[in-house]
């Protein structure tokens, strides 16, 4: 471990402070995930890692004297008039209509150890990271043996026997596994989806939310510059010897009649367009 070397976080603060005694409006809006995005509850002890990481965050953004916030401060200027952070949710409906539970109750296996199941066969190491690739000396291996594997394979199996005999005859299952689409522009409604003949109440209650992970890594710079790859804002990334992680800046020559702070403005075209696409 090294002290930070990038100064990504003091241009931050220095463009703020700058704004703030010149009386500019100037804003700095950043969409970060609430939570790394590692398997595991954080409050187990192989989430250490992860919770460490969330306090360099905080201590980064608010927390102490040599945060982005309080070297703001320290200048006179409110950081809450000018800096922003997100996070994104979503949600999603269970698919768990009479036909699922019946199918359950056949197969003796739960839906959602079927559907991870299918995720692990899928994703492998990255719905359980290897000691080490993710975390510390303290987190436990999630090591998957070849009999868990098989188990898991048969539990998939034994659900999918159950299929035919509960979806009898030319019964259609209508109601779709997913809904999260309709999160997007231009999807249908969720009012629209087919949940069947049972008490809409039951549809409530498999209703469910959670992080939406923001992994896109991208900077839009007065409608004009777009720095965008796949390096973060850390030292790892940003030294440039270590990860083998790049980016590069975009600066087109199509202006654009814009506005900015109630002012006609000249923006690049493929900047505000970028950033306008990205926020609708």
């Amino acid at each position: 471990q090294h002290p930070v070397q990038n100064t990504i976080g003091r241009a931050i603060v220095e463009a703020v402070v700058r704004a703030g005694k010149e009386g500019r409006k100037f804003r700095v809006m950043i969409v970060i995930p609430c939570i790394p995005g590692f398997a595991g509850d954080l409050r187990e002890n192989a989430a250490a890692g992860t919770r460490a990481i969330m306090d360099y965050q905080y201590k980064s953004i608010l927390r102490g004297e040599n945060s982005i916030f309080e070297q703001v401060r320290a200048q006179g200027v409110d950081p809450t008039e000018h800096i922003f952070f997100f996070n994104l949710r979503s949600y999603d409906r269970i698919n768990k209509t009479k036909e699922l539970v019946e199918q359950e109750e056949k197969s003796g296996v739960h839906y959602q150890d079927v559907q991870r199941a299918n995720a692990e066969q899928i994703m492998g190491e990255s719905v359980h990271p290897e000691i080490g690739e993710e975390g510390d000396i303290h987190e436990h291996s999630h090591h998957v043996s070849k009999k868990e594997q098989e188990s898991k394979i048969d539990s998939v199996r034994r659900f999918e026997e159950q299929r035919e005999e509960t979806y009898v005859g030319d019964r259609e299952v209508k109601s779709s596994d997913s809904i999260a689409q309709n999160a997007m522009l231009n999807q249908r409604k969720v009012s629209e989806e087919y949940w069947g003949d049972e008490d809409p109440e039951k549809e409530k209650d498999n209703f469910i939310q959670e992080e939406l992970y923001v992994h896109g890594k991208v900077c839009i710079v007065d409608d004009r510059i777009v720095i965008c790859g796949s390096a973060n804002i850390n030292d790892r990334s940003q030294l440039g010897d270590r990860d083998s992680e790049l980016a590069i800046v975009l600066e087109d020559t199509d202006p654009l009649d814009s506005t900015m702070n109630g002012q006609p403005y000249q923006a690049s075209c493929l900047a505000a367009t970028l950033r306008r696409h990205l926020c609708r």
